[in-house]
């Protein structure tokens, strides 16, 4: 087994630049008798400080100052990293100590040198310098030099497709390096000239392991409606209509044309043994997902029409629960409420009869330890209100909502719900992302047959590609800001993306990884 301290000019997919050895004077450096001890803690603003104590060795004074300088030259690298984008490359702390099978390296923020300043028999005759300290800042965790595998998933659907992974490795969650979502017809072959899902849209992507129970026992996807309800959820059981673009084949929906501005109403509620036949399995964190519409039917199309949704959970039975006439809950959480508007349908901006995702926000299943003894009973709500509506009769339309598992990792990316434009460019269509060694992400989307290129919004990492020994599945969704109402008909619940991940493995302590 190779032993290594290193100093490595490098970045992800491609080869290294260079590297400095610490050990054994191979490039005229070598750790001091107990010159090392690495940080087990890290400082105030989360970063870890090492410092270490080396001699350097040369064979001439000119030869010396070439030593040092490969030091200056690893430090106004790191410099230059920090400072801009224009600098390609960092530079890592790759370490392999005794006992360790494979290398492991952290990149560098910050680096400092203090030579000697003792100027004695050992510097003047034998090029030699007993006390050189290295200090060295760098980023709180380790990662793999090399990617560490790649997910790759053909055809998923966006309105909750689930695909498998496996054999993650780490012992925190992985770093997802590069992301490709590329749009894709229904047998894989690549969308040309739809721009509908990028660069204007946004997707989701949320990994489940078996850590509470059997991962494809997941439930992604539920219709709002249920079947024999009452109006005790809310809305009468004639305020329902089959609909063919909808995921579960009909939709809910309410006017609120008796209602007053800002009054609170329940569009419906559902418990978790309805959302799922296997309630037990659903246990964890999961981002809460509407597909949700304005619905037109009076109006001139001009008109400017704004509601409030928002989510609240509780338990179903609750005294206060479900059968009450103005609900309040003892154990309820209420979430920020989520924007709905049009303001023209004729507009291609986002709104109108379209169908989006809404983020409803994300829950706890169980909410606590001292009510997971009867988990069935958990219930999620959804309540609306109006805040405009300039004339017509227009109505909020709901569909289905789409579970992304979030508590063990989850990726968002693309642009959030309510940046509205009204012209799309068609040479537009795969997403690309990349999250580097620092934790930052950049974006872009870029048409592969034009070669057209576009910035879009970095993707949002929420613990990353969590570990696993076994298999796993990812639940991906995307919302889309349609251009001449594609997302209206129902050939768009047929759309699908093909999904291509590379990740780098990451641990959280030194020697983790073994």
């Amino acid at each position: 087994m190779t032993e290594r301290l290193e100093l490595v000019r490098g970045y992800d997919f491609k080869p290294d630049q260079g590297t400095v050895s610490l050990l054994s004077y191979t490039d005229g450096f070598n750790v001091a008798y107990e010159g090392w001890r690495p940080a087990t803690k890290a400082d105030r603003d989360g970063y870890y400080r090492e410092a270490i104590n080396l001699r350097v060795r040369g064979t001439s004074s000119a030869d010396l100052l070439a030593k040092l300088q490969q030091i200056n030259d690893a430090r106004q690298n790191v410099l230059d990293y920090q400072d801009s984008k224009a600098e390609q490359y960092g530079v890592f702390f790759r370490v392999q100590l005794p006992g360790e099978n494979e290398p492991r390296q952290t990149l560098i923020r910050d680096m400092d040198y203090q030579p000697s300043t003792l100027y004695d028999a050992a510097v003047r005759q034998q090029y030699h310098m007993n006390d050189y300290m290295l200090g060295i800042s760098h980023y709180p965790w380790w990662e793999s030099p090399a990617i560490g595998g790649t997910i790759t998933a053909g055809s998923i659907s966006i309105h909750g497709g689930t695909f498998p992974y496996s054999f993650v490795g780490g012992n925190i969650g992985a770093r997802p390096a590069k992301l490709v979502v590329q749009p894709c017809h229904v047998g894989g072959t690549v969308l040309e000239n739809i721009p509908e899902l990028f660069p204007w849209g946004q997707f989701w992507l949320g990994f489940r392991t078996d850590r509470f129970g059997t991962p494809t026992a997941w439930t992604p996807v539920r219709s709002l409606v249920v079947a024999g309800a009452t109006s005790s959820r809310g809305l009468a059981a004639a305020n329902r209509a089959a609909d063919t673009t909808a995921i579960g084949g009909s939709i809910i929906y309410y006017n609120f044309s008796g209602d007053a501005i800002g009054e609170p109403i329940r569009q419906t509620f559902l418990r978790m043994s309805e959302i799922s036949a296997n309630p037990d399995q659903m246990q964890g964190k999961f981002m809460v997902l509407a597909r949700v519409r304005i619905g037109q039917t009076s109006g001139s199309g001009s008109e400017t029409w704004v509601y409030n949704a928002w989510m609240v959970t509780t338990y179903a039975d609750d005294y206060f629960g479900a059968y009450a006439a103005s609900p309040e809950f003892a154990f309820a959480r209420r979430y920020p409420f989520v924007q709905i508007q049009a303001s023209d349908f004729s507009a291609e901006d986002g709104g109108g009869k379209q169908w989006h995702l809404i983020e409803l926000g994300e829950v706890s299943y169980p909410p606590n330890r001292a009510g997971s003894i009867e988990p069935k009973n958990f219930a999620i709500n959804i309540y609306a209100s109006k805040q405009q509506i300039d004339a017509g009769t227009p109505r909020l339309e709901w569909d289905s909502i789409i579970l992304i598992p979030s508590g063990e990792g989850m990726l968002r990316g693309g642009r959030p719900r309510g940046v509205w434009l009204n012209s799309l460019n068609y040479n537009r269509q795969d997403y690309h992302s990349f999250v580097g060694p620092d934790g930052q992400g950049e974006a872009y989307v870029l048409n592969t047959t034009y070669g057209d290129f576009m910035g879009a919004d970095p993707p949002n990492v929420m613990r990353g590609i969590p570990p696993t020994g076994g298999t796993g599945i990812v639940v991906f969704a995307c919302d889309s800001i349609a251009q001449s109402g594609f997302n209206t008909t129902p050939g768009y619940l047929t759309w699908k993306c093909n999904i291509e991940m590379h990740y780098v493995t990451r641990w959280d302590q030194p020697m983790g990884h073994e």
